[in-house]
């Protein structure tokens, strides 16, 4: 690979294994020839790492406090040369505000990489971290709402597909066969899902799938079984190849979430690209910036309230047209595109300066 006289440090709050959009900077700065470096927390002690730092403590899990944030801050001001580096892109708010005397103080040019609010954002200094970098990076728009103090936003959604080329074709409904309403994921939102379910409980003509581990299972099982209700499964972790089948089995994918915080009204999940990569309408609540943006791109249905929604889903799909839903989404997947692309430049550009 070609090099330049260039290095970056990509500095993660995590492993890799957990931040999927690290590889969209892998990819760019191998593109530029640009050497990089990785400061990573393993926090389940399995990271092998070719090139960079590794930081371990006592604990295991993703669970960390204020003072485990505080020991890794520390690390890295102290561990990491800093003079070796043209650039840094800093991922989080969280390691945001603890490097920030660090990044005010290195007269080095940073990004900082936002895939989720925190409350640490109304916390001394860290809006002054986002005013002092080039720009920053939001995994959607909505992020807009409460980032103003960044010079400029840049979006990177999260999916990498390169063009609408390869879609899957997209099929309509079976006559045959209960609807299935899927969620697929990391399986969080208790209050909506229960609502979901009592408002579907005992259909013969819709049925509900959790595809996913999440804070909420135990729950939702110890309902459905306390219930009895029979049209309600729950299939636990999957393994990541049998994603995209998990989407295409599915007759609407499940995205409900309530206007309830910050980021439930602001954030766009994986499941918005997932679903229209595989062709399958959503299913949303109103107030939110993903209920917009499903409705504005003719995405799937948003509603207002879940009473009486298994008729809203029966309309939907007698009504479903294949080749409209087909355009929407193709529109839809160009304009993300369109945004990965700026963002990649941008990304170049930094690195290369």
């Amino acid at each position: 690979m070609p090099s330049n006289s260039k290095r970056i440090a990509l500095i993660c709050p995590s492993s890799i294994d957990f931040m999927p959009y690290v590889d969209n900077y892998e990819s760019i700065l191998r593109g530029a020839g640009v050497d990089y470096d990785f400061i990573l927390w393993d926090r389940f002690g399995d990271v092998k790492l070719r090139h960079g730092l590794v930081y371990r403590d006592s604990k295991v899990g993703h669970k960390r406090n204020f003072i485990d944030y505080c020991r890794y801050g520390f690390f890295i001001a102290n561990q990491v040369d800093f003079r070796r580096y043209s650039g840094v892109v800093v991922f989080g708010l969280q390691l945001s505000f603890f490097l920030q005397r660090l990044l005010s103080g290195l007269s080095l040019r940073y990004v900082v990489d936002i895939r989720d609010h925190n409350k640490i954002l109304n916390f001394y200094g860290v809006r002054g971290v986002l005013r002092g970098a080039e720009f920053v990076v939001i995994s959607s728009p909505g992020y807009g709402e409460w980032a103003r103090e960044a010079r400029r936003l840049i979006v990177n959604h999260n999916t990498n597909v390169p063009n609408v080329n390869g879609l899957p074709e997209v099929t309509g409904f079976r006559d045959d066969q209960p609807l299935c309403v899927a969620c697929i994921g990391a399986l969080r939102d208790l209050e909506v899902n229960i609502s979901l379910i009592d408002s579907v409980a005992y259909s013969s003509r819709v049925s509900l799938a959790f595809h996913g581990q999440g804070d909420i299972n135990d729950k939702i099982q110890s309902y459905v079984a306390q219930k009895k209700i029979g049209n309600v499964i729950l299939t636990g972790r999957y393994s990541r190849s049998d994603e995209a089948e998990l989407y295409r089995s599915a007759s609407f994918v499940n995205v409900l979430r309530y206007n309830d915080g910050i980021n439930n009204r602001t954030a766009l999940p994986n499941r918005l690209y997932n679903s229209a990569i595989a062709g399958r309408p959503m299913l949303a609540f109103s107030g939110t910036y993903l209920a917009e943006v499903v409705n504005a791109a003719s995405l799937g249905l948003v509603v207002d309230t879940l009473d009486d929604v298994e008729s809203k889903l029966l309309h939907y799909a007698c009504e479903f047209d294949c080749d409209g839903y087909d355009r929407f989404r193709r529109e839809f997947m160009q304009n993300v595109i369109a945004e990965n692309q700026e963002f990649c430049s941008s990304i170049e550009q930094f690195c290369l300066q």
